[in-house]
């Protein structure tokens, strides 16, 4: 009976722990058009406009992450827990249709944006500020 208790025991040991998280990188920026933060229509309860971070090389293991811009289009990327992965990242727009202006969404839609990041391996456990990203400024340079 004890041994069966201490058994039993021992397979609990961590049962409360969860999954571990590798530490990675915390993004943060922000997104504007033409210098204004772009925001979904305040008339659609619930409607956000999303950032969403894409790996380049899907081969990488890193994976997309996507998080809602605030008012002022400010956004931060925590990943799973920690943070994500290094590598480069293309920087588009996710549930952008509730954008009233649906080319901008076409154009930055995670398989269309031209835009690309790098989110740097020595920023790992720490946050990596991408700064103003303005599409307007993005769309004139290709």
């Amino acid at each position: 009976m004890l041994g069966a208790a201490l058994v039993l025991g021992s397979v609990c040991i961590g049962c409360s722990e969860g999954p571990t998280y590798e530490p990675g990188v915390i993004v943060k920026g922000k997104l504007l058009h033409a210098g204004a933060p772009l925001q979904a229509p305040q008339n659609i309860p619930g409607a956000t406009v999303n950032v969403q971070l894409t790996p380049v090389n899907p081969g990488s293991g890193a994976e997309p992450w996507t998080a809602p811009l605030a008012a002022d289009g400010a956004f931060e990327i925590v990943g799973a827990q920690n943070g994500i992965k290094p590598g480069r990242y293309k920087v588009g727009l996710s549930q952008a249709t509730y954008l009233e202006d649906q080319k901008l969404a076409t154009q930055f839609s995670p398989e269309n944006t031209p835009i690309e990041v790098e989110v740097p391996a020595d920023k790992i456990g720490d946050t990596h500020d991408l700064g103003v990203i303005d599409l307007a400024e993005a769309a004139k340079r290709n």
